[in-house]
Parts: structure tokens; sequence; C-alpha cells
């Protein structure tokens, strides 16, 4: 038997989590409109960090129908978020400064335990995921949850990032694998370009 106090609250609950929803369909909605120019970039970041748990730093740019839900999100300066990029909070994202995002970026949090036979989707499992300062993620890339992207790290257009990239390096592919060491090959090019003498 449910008490009237547990239902109210329970209804408090339900009315604000409608709400929460109501405003990121709202704010997506309204973004939308909005032409992808500097200035409105930088307002559709500011309308995207109103609607809670978020951390934006300084100049951040967000393009058109960028999708991203409510729950926890944090953003350094000199953020670029390409236009089409989806963005799951069922867990925390972490993206360090400087980052730039292409086109149809996914980042997916949640993930589902692997049920019986009667239904293969089970629990949803849902992990954070982490990207370093200066890191570049190209074009319709997916990064699932539990990941960390390196700092300085490149993940290739089109590629499925399953695990941690070592910071300065090129991942691409499915599933995402070492195709560059870029720190490595700076360290070439500088022993090169003066030799000893």
């Amino acid at each position: 038997m449910v008490s009237e106090r547990d239902a109210a609250c329970w209804g408090s609950f339900v009315i604000k989590k409608t709400l929460n929803k109501a405003i990121v369909h709202g704010l997506y909605y309204v973004s939308c409109l909005l032409p992808p120019d500097p200035v409105s970039n930088r307002a559709r970041a500011y309308f995207y960090k109103l609607s809670g748990g978020r951390r934006f730093g300084k100049n951040i740019a967000i393009l058109p129908f960028v999708y991203i839900n409510s729950g926890k999100l944090t953003l350094g300066d000199n953020v670029y978020l390409n236009q089409r990029c989806y963005i799951d909070l069922s867990a925390e994202v972490t993206i360090g400064a400087n980052v730039k995002v292409g086109p149809g970026v996914s980042f997916v949090t949640a993930n589902h335990e692997i049920g019986d036979s009667s239904t293969r989707c089970g629990n949803v499992k849902p992990a954070p995921i982490v990207v370093g300062d200066g890191a570049w993620i190209g074009a319709n890339a997916v990064l699932l949850g539990g990941c960390k992207i390196g700092r300085g790290a490149i993940v290739a257009a089109g590629a499925v990032v399953t695990k941690d990239v070592a910071p300065d390096t090129m991942v691409g592919g499915v599933p995402a694998r070492l195709i560059r060491d870029l720190q490595r090959e700076k360290d070439a090019t500088d022993t090169s370009s003066h030799p000893a003498q």
C-alpha cells in the first residue's frame, strides 16, 4: 500500500522528469531554427547550459541539430560540436578543452547486458565517456560508454571506439584500432630535422 506522502513524492518526481524532458526537447527544436553562424552557435551552447547538470567552459560552439539529452555534461574551453551530433547522458560525458567534434558523431554512454534467449537486450549498464584536451573526433564516429580518448588523439571518421585510445595516437575502423602513433612520428621528424653535430 502506498501512502499519500509517497504518492505525492512520486507524482512530483514524474512531473519534474517530464518537465525536464520537455525543456530539453524544446531547446533542441528552438536551437535547430537558429542559423549556423558564430553568434547562433554560442547561443545554442547557452541554451543547452540552461537545461541543468552542465558545466561549460568559454567559447563553446554548438551547430544546429546537435541533440543532448538530460544529464551531466562537461565541456572545456573552445569545444566545437558540429552538426547532427548525439550526446547520450545516461552516464556523464566530459569533453576537454580545444576538442573538435565532426558532424554526426555519437557519444553513447548506455549499453545493455546480454540477457537470456527470451530477451537478449538485458539491463542498462551506463558508463561515462571522457575526451582529453586537444582531441579531434572525425565525422560519424561512435564513442561507446566506458572509453577514454587521450589528450591530442584523433578518432578517424566512421570509427567505432569500444575501448580507451592512448594520447597522441590516431585510431580508425570498426572496432577502432591504432593507425598511427602521432608522438613517435613527431619525435622522428624532430630528430631528422636537427641532426646531431
